[in-house]
């Protein structure tokens, strides 16, 4: 990591001085942006909000929704990127503010981070292959997708946009709409980065985004898994071996168990070989 040991990112999620804003833009500075300048980036978050603020003329819920939305999605253009997804430019929050495009959890993200400058509370919700946010009224939550110009979804939405993600295989659960903490979200975003990395085969950011969503939650077994994988495509077998071993550990009755295991046995294999052969 740039800049930023494991134990020091670790720390710093831990920390009173953790903010979502600023942790988003280390996993860019961390990950893809060496010399990205985060309080800079910061800066340009607060005028965002200041601008939006002085286009706030209600304190209805639904109108200040109305007003962010005419903000990003009409004034400054903010879209999904729906032509080119998997571009890891659309996971980076420096990159979504200069390119005004995002995916689901980085315009999340934006809207988020807006709506707090201007005091307005939104919460995470890790919905099912589609990040969305929602505002909290009263016993009534407001479910909002940025990554459709913050259309306010229906009951209805929730299981037409499950449809659409898994081809009709998932019915809709209301846990599906739970809040989820910051750090959740950073998980999220890690692994979305994880994930497009080992497609593209570049395995020290893969293992950087996995070293950092460790280092926020060392309970998730698969990460374990998917840096043992990853440290076998170095070469690195010794620390291969250790992690796959941790996962089985971990979750000895997981689906790929059989799978691991076997990998775990050639590891071992190749090492005797290696010794007396």
């Amino acid at each position: 990591m740039s800049n930023w040991s494991d134990a020091s990112w670790g720390e710093f999620v831990r920390s009173k001085e953790f903010t979502l804003d600023r942790a988003v833009f280390l996993i860019a500075k961390s990950l893809q942006y060496p010399s990205l300048d985060i309080d800079e980036q910061l800066r340009i978050l607060d005028s965002m909000g200041e601008e939006l603020k002085r286009s706030i003329g209600s304190k209805k819920p639904t109108e200040i929704i109305a007003s962010i939305n005419e903000y990003l999605f009409e004034k400054h253009g903010f879209r999904g990127n729906e032509q080119d997804y998997y571009d890891p430019r659309n996971s980076y929050l420096n990159d979504v503010i200069a390119r005004r495009t995002g995916i689901p959890i980085t315009l999340s993200v934006l809207y988020m981070e807006l709506a707090r400058r201007i005091g307005f509370e939104l919460h995470g919700v890790g919905f099912p292959g589609h990040f969305l946010v929602k505002h909290l009224y009263h016993d009534f939550a407001i479910v909002i997708d940025p990554f459709n110009k913050g259309k306010i979804l229906s009951q209805e939405d929730f299981q037409h946009l499950l449809d659409k993600l898994y081809s009709g295989q998932v019915r809709f659960e209301q846990r599906f709409l739970d809040s989820v903490t910051k750090k959740q979200i950073l998980i999220r975003m890690l692994r979305n980065l994880k994930d497009t990395y080992m497609h593209s085969y570049d395995y020290n950011k893969a293992l950087t985004a996995i070293d950092m969503t460790v280092s926020i939650d060392p309970n998730l077994a698969e990460e374990f898994r998917d840096r043992g994988l990853v440290l076998y495509q170095k070469k690195f077998y010794g620390d291969a071996l250790s992690n796959l071993t941790k996962y089985l550990e971990m979750q000895p009755d997981a689906v790929d168990a059989d799978n691991i295991y076997q990998m775990i046995m050639d590891i071992q294999s190749f090492f005797r070989h290696d010794m007396y052969g």
